[in-house]
């Protein structure tokens, strides 16, 4: 066989001038889903090859998997990239929403899903308290003394 060497290979195919055609060098088993693609030299996915296939994965990407979508790369249901959470927030992949990311929050305040930020939980203070949402607890609310007393904070009162 005697080749000239100028060959134009389609896709991902090298000249075998052993052969004196194009193939791919490095033919592989492919996993499951997959079929080794003989211009491109590699596995692509099998839903790739027929518009039947793709229609019918992308539909149950869509309908049966939280809204994701269909990804030919990796032949599997995706949340779309293309889609960003707001600062603070992270996609669940198993969702495709946005959540607050994991936080402990103190006993005495809750996680607020909206701001993702830990929030007192207001409590109803007696007489003479007032709620402080800084310090989450019922705080003494001051009072002006009369001549002569001084403000306890502990007792809440003038002594």
């Amino acid at each position: 066989c005697v080749c000239d060497g100028k060959i134009e290979c389609c896709g991902s195919q090298e000249f075998d001038s052993n052969t004196c055609s194009c193939r791919c060098m490095n033919s592989q088993d492919c996993e499951a889903g997959f079929t080794f693609d003989e211009i491109q030299c590699k596995c692509v996915c099998n839903a790739i090859i027929s518009e039947d296939a793709w229609l019918s994965r992308s539909k149950d990407c869509y309908y049966n998997r939280n809204n994701k979508i269909f990804n030919p790369f990796t032949c599997g249901c995706e949340c779309p990239r293309w889609y960003k959470c707001p600062t603070g927030k992270v996609m669940n992949n198993e969702t495709c929403r946005c959540q607050c990311p994991s936080i402990e929050c103190p006993n005495s305040q809750r996680l607020n899903r909206l701001t993702c930020k830990c929030d007192c939980i207001w409590k109803k203070c007696t007489s003479g308290y007032i709620w402080d949402t800084e310090k989450c607890e019922c705080l003494c609310k001051r009072r002006y003394c009369p001549p002569g007393y001084v403000w306890d904070q502990e007792k809440c009162n003038c002594i």
